[in-house]
C-alpha cells in the first residue's frame, strides 16, 4: 500500500484541507498544536474507524475529533495498492446525543466505480492486521504513549511526561537557560577583562622603562657635554703645539 493523497473535511481541529504524499518517505514538521497527530489519527480512522475505549476524552475518539460546531465530519484517502488506486471516504455524523451515523464508502479509481474488495474495515485488507494490532505496532497514539510508560522511562524522563502543564515546564526551562547565559556572560566578560588588565600592566612596565631610560639620559647629558669640551680644549692645545 502506498498514500498518495488525503482531503479533510472537518477532523479535530482541522478544517477543509488537502494534503499529498510523494513516492518516497514523508515526514511532517511543525510547531505543536498545529495538526500533526491529528492527521495521523486521521489516515487510522479513514483505515480502521474510529475506536472507544471509555466515555471520557481521550479514550472517546468519536469526541475527541467531533467539531465542537456539530455537522459531519471525516474526509477521504486516496492510495496505491497492487497497482490499483482506491479512494476511501468516511463521515460521522452525530445524530442526537447518543446515536452517531457513519457512511463508508470505497472508490476504485482505475475504474471510476464504486467497490467492496477492500472490504468494512480496509485496513485489515490493505496491511493484513485488524485494528487492535495496528494500534500495537505501526500506530503511536498519544494514549499508547501513555499506555507503554514503565517506572523506567518515567525515571528517566525525570518525571516530566506526568506535568499537566506543559507551559510552566517550558517557562522553567526558559529561566534556567537565560540564567545560564547570563552566567557564561559574566565568565566571559570576567576573562577579558583579566586580559585588559594583564595587557595594561605589560604596557605601563614599558613605559616605566622608557622613562627611567630617559631619565638616566638627562641625568649624564651635562657629563657628556662637559667631557667632550674637554676634549675639544685638548686637541686644540695640541694642534697648537704642532704647528
Amino acid at each position: 500500500m502506498k498514500l498518495i493523497s488525503l482531503y479533510i473535511t472537518a477532523f479535530g481541529g482541522i478544517a477543509d484541507r488537502a494534503f499529498s504524499f510523494d513516492g518516497g518517505v514523508s515526514e511532517l514538521l511543525d510547531r505543536n498544536g498545529a495538526g500533526k497527530s491529528t492527521l495521523a489519527a486521521f489516515i487510522k480512522v479513514m483505515l480502521y474507524g474510529l475506536e472507544k475505549s471509555g466515555n471520557a476524552i481521550p479514550d472517546n475518539e468519536l469526541s475527541l475529533y467531533a467539531p465542537w460546531q456539530g455537522g459531519r465530519f471525516g474526509g477521504s484517502l486516496t492510495l496505491e495498492h497492487r497497482g490499483e488506486t482506491f479512494r476511501i471516504e468516511r463521515h460521522y455524523e452525530r445524530i442526537g446525543k447518543i446515536k452517531t451515523q457513519m457512511d463508508l464508502r470505497i472508490v476504485n479509481e482505475t475504474t471510476g466505480l464504486p467497490t467492496d474488495a477492500l472490504g468494512e474495515e480496509p485496513g485489515r485488507t490493505l496491511l493484513g492486521v485488524d485494528g487492535p494490532s495496528f494500534l500495537r505496532t505501526a500506530y503511536l497514539s498519544s494514549r499508547g504513549i501513555a499506555a507503554a510508560k514503565t517506572a523506567d522511562i518515567s525515571a528517566r524522563l525525570g518525571g516530566l511526561e506526568g506535568e499537566s502543564d506543559d507551559m510552566a515546564n517550558v517557562e522553567t526551562a526558559i529561566k534556567l537557560l537565560k540564567g545560564k547565559r547570563s552566567e557564561i556572560r559574566t565568565q566571559t566578560k570576567q576573562k577579558n577583562g583579566q586580559k585588559l588588565l594583564d595587557l595594561a600592566e605589560r604596557e605601563l612596565h614599558a613605559v616605566e622603562g622608557d622613562l627611567a631610560a630617559a631619565r638616566a639620559a638627562s641625568t649624564s647629558l651635562p657629563e657628556a657635554e662637559e667631557g667632550l669640551s674637554a676634549i675639544g680644549r685638548h686637541l686644540t692645545a695640541l694642534d697648537a703645539d704642532i704647528t
